[in-house]
């Protein structure tokens, strides 16, 4: 009976396997990898034999691999290993009819510097929306210098009419230009190594799928009964940050200061913050409406950390791991076959040598 069981169990695996792309795949790789690899291993034994064939076929095989985990390793491609992701440090709800909570009693000491205690440094009560706007150092900041330029005229034109009727960064009506004046306003404030991230930022756009999953599995929210903050993410430490008007040189000086001066990196914080939305019926026969911020709602903070992977986070991350791995065991195959022939080259030389 067992062997029936085993038998049934052996033809159920077959069963789930499919050709396509299993075997098909499998095949291919199998098929490339013997006509290209054993046709010049065929064509090298013979003229140098079978067995220095291999070892020059070999080491020009390993010392390939060696030079595309190279590049895999720098870039974090090919067979990399496990993507950065965010861990959940803390769910912060800053109620304005709760003295006792809010980002100043977090239990991460670096998120307690983002919220003002005595009025002098951190953000503003309300999120970074609620600033004032410095009109001068916005229209600076978007001047390009060219008084002849008629669409910078334009947009000068357009900037300062729009700035004209608003007393805070949230009361701009244009998206670009409030973030222009919340990234200006960020640095005004005392935020010790916290940087604001602007809403086409990269890394803010991948912690805000983090939080979505977050709030909703800890049961802070459901999906769609929240907004996030246009003006809400910060972060600090992880990488040395080229800065925005980086030439040549500061690229150069950049990557020796990333690569050398600081080898070692310090984990990566980031703070999103989101409101509540308003309840807004959906009428029949309509798409439902655009989600709005319920101003008296609390604001959420969420506190996550970078979690690179791999068991060295601090010198490399998971992903680039892997491929560091595969790079230094193609290169010492290739050295070991290198020093063989290298080896068996000069056993052969003195020989000939010996003989005359």
């Amino acid at each position: 009976m067992g062997e029936v069981v085993a038998i049934v169990n052996q033809l159920a695996f077959i069963d789930g396997v499919g050709f396509d792309p299993f075997f098909r795949g499998l095949l291919s790789v199998l098929t490339g990898f013997v006509v290209l690899v054993g046709s010049t291993y065929l064509v090298i034994a013979t003229n140098t034999g079978v067995r220095q064939g291999f070892m020059i076929a070999a080491g020009a095989l390993f010392g390939w691999l060696f030079l595309m985990g190279i590049i895999w390793t720098i870039y974090g491609i090919g067979w990399a290993g496990q993507a950065p992701t965010w861990t959940l440090l803390e769910i912060n709800v800053d109620d304005a009819g709760d003295v006792d909570d809010g980002l100043l009693f977090s239990e991460v000491s670096e998120a307690t510097v983002l919220t003002r205690s005595d009025g002098a440094a951190g953000l503003p009560a309300g999120g970074l929306g609620t600033a004032p706007i410095d009109r001068d150092a916005i229209i600076d900041r978007i001047d390009n210098g060219d008084p002849d330029d008629p669409e910078n005229t334009a947009a000068l034109a357009r900037a300062d009419a729009l700035l004209a009727e608003a007393s805070t960064i949230a009361d701009i009506d244009d998206q670009d230009l409030a973030q222009e004046a919340a990234l200006l306003a960020s640095r005004e404030l005392e935020l010790d190594d916290w940087r604001y991230l602007v809403a086409s930022d990269a890394v803010r756009g991948e912690a805000q799928a983090a939080v979505d999953a977050f709030l909703v599995e800890e049961g802070v929210f459901e999906a769609g009964d929240y907004v996030p903050d246009q003006f809400g993410a910060f972060t600090r430490d992880g990488k040395p940050v080229l800065k925005e008007d980086a030439n040549v040189i500061d690229r150069v000086l950049h990557t020796l200061n990333e690569t050398f001066l600081h080898p070692v990196q310090d984990a990566e914080l980031i703070v999103v913050q989101v409101q509540g939305a308003t309840n807004r019926p959906t009428l029949p026969g309509q798409p439902p409406p655009v989600a709005a911020v319920d101003s008296a709602a609390p604001l959420v903070s969420i506190v996550m950390e970078r979690d690179r992977g791999g068991p060295l986070p601090a010198f490399f991350s998971g992903l680039r791991f892997t491929p560091a791995m595969f790079t230094v065991f193609s290169g010492l195959i290739f050295a070991a076959l290198a020093w063989n022939m290298h080896v068996r080259d000069q056993r052969e030389s003195k020989i000939r040598t010996a003989a005359g």
